[in-house]
């Protein structure tokens, strides 16, 4: 393979295509490697090729995590390999979509985002951002600046995709820069952002969503997962649903606020006020918790009536032991006149769950 494409590389590429192949065995239809780091076998699996359109790294460091036998030797090595990483990525001028997981990766610092965000903001080409850093525990909000700032250098991106769960020394700072570096005009189509068990993230972090989101005027999907905040109250959440009422473009919206301190009816109600502006909607999902009602039902039904073209619906109520049959009626009362509507899925869990999927209304 290396002599099919040499004449298409510069010296630095063939470099790196040189060390990559020399650590190369077949496994299926993705290629392996590994990388020896203090006597401990690594192995990386992706799919790599110097003109390949898709990049993909996969990597769970939970299990290296008692090879070490102090935080600072953890880190320094996690980092580095994070430098092999970004080497690797270096030459992919072509690739347009990028998926980098980290999962567990608790002795990873902000050196490695830094290094990390170097080296993203080279591809040129790259439109699609996928980062999986869930239980990254060190990961601060001076790292993930230099993340959102490679993305702002980026002319071609349209879509990320980023989990932050349980980065717990993440702050509102995050959010804000997450959401500046969308602001290139005409670009962005997709954003999906999970911040379960982020308790740094507070009111004033949505604050900066209700800013930001008005300037997406193209954006087409749109999930925010806002589990198990525990600063988060209705007077935070209702900023970023009172922003989405300028996006017309706007075609999935996914929104979870599970297990949040005080999300109550009056949250549905200025959901069910911002509803009739997103014209273009076809699937909504929506994820409460706690201290909903049938009254808070009612409220989403009357906002919904003005979603002419919906055609999937998916509402989950967890510990919700206060919505009853009649909260659940004034609810599919509600969408019955919305020719367009194809599927309803309710879950009520913990409790009872009512799950009923209907081809027609």
């Amino acid at each position: 393979m290396l002599s099919e494409i040499s004449s298409n590389l510069t010296k630095e590429e063939q470099k790196h295509e040189s060390l990559i192949q020399s650590n190369r065995t077949s496994v299926n239809r993705s290629d392996k490697y590994k990388i020896i780091l203090n006597n401990h076998i690594f192995d990386l699996q992706f799919i790599k090729r110097i003109d390949a359109p898709v990049f993909m790294f996969q990597a769970d460091w939970s299990r290296f995590a008692r090879n070490f036998t102090s935080d600072s030797n953890r880190n320094q090595t996690s980092d580095q390999t994070l430098q092999t990483l970004a080497d690797i990525i270096k030459p992919l001028k072509k690739v347009r979509k990028i998926d980098i997981q980290l999962k567990h990766c608790g002795m990873l610092t902000d050196k490695a985002l830094k290094i990390l965000g170097r080296s993203l903001a080279r591809l040129s080409s790259l439109q699609s951002v996928k980062l999986d850093f869930y239980y990254c525990v060190n990961f601060t909000d001076e790292g993930l600046k230099s993340i959102t700032q490679a993305f702002q250098r980026l002319p071609l991106l349209q879509s990320i995709d980023m989990n932050l769960e349980f980065c717990n020394r993440l702050t509102d700072e995050s959010l804000k820069n997450i959401f500046q570096a969308l602001h290139k005009p005409n670009s962005f189509r997709s954003v999906s952002l999970r911040f379960m068990g982020c308790n740094g993230i507070t009111n004033q972090g949505f604050y900066y969503l209700k800013e930001s989101l008005p300037r997406l005027r193209f954006m087409q999907s749109i999930n925010l997962n806002f589990a198990d905040l525990v600063k988060i109250t209705d007077e935070g959440a209702k900023n970023p649903i009172e922003g989405l009422q300028t996006l017309s473009s706007l075609q999935s919206l996914k929104l979870g606020f599970f297990d949040c301190n005080i999300i109550t009816d009056n949250l549905l109600l200025t959901f069910s006020q911002n509803l009739r502006n997103l014209i273009s909607l076809q699937s909504l999902s929506l994820v409460f918790t706690k201290d909903i009602t049938n009254q808070g039902l009612k409220y989403l039904a009357q906002g919904l009536k003005e979603l002419f073209s919906l055609k999937s619906l998916k509402l989950t109520f967890v510990s919700c032991n206060k919505i009853t049959d009649k909260g659940l009626n004034n609810l599919i009362e509600g969408v019955q006149n919305l020719g367009s509507l194809q599927s309803i899925d309710l879950n009520l869990s913990m409790f009872f769950i009512f799950s009923h999927i209907i081809a027609h209304l």
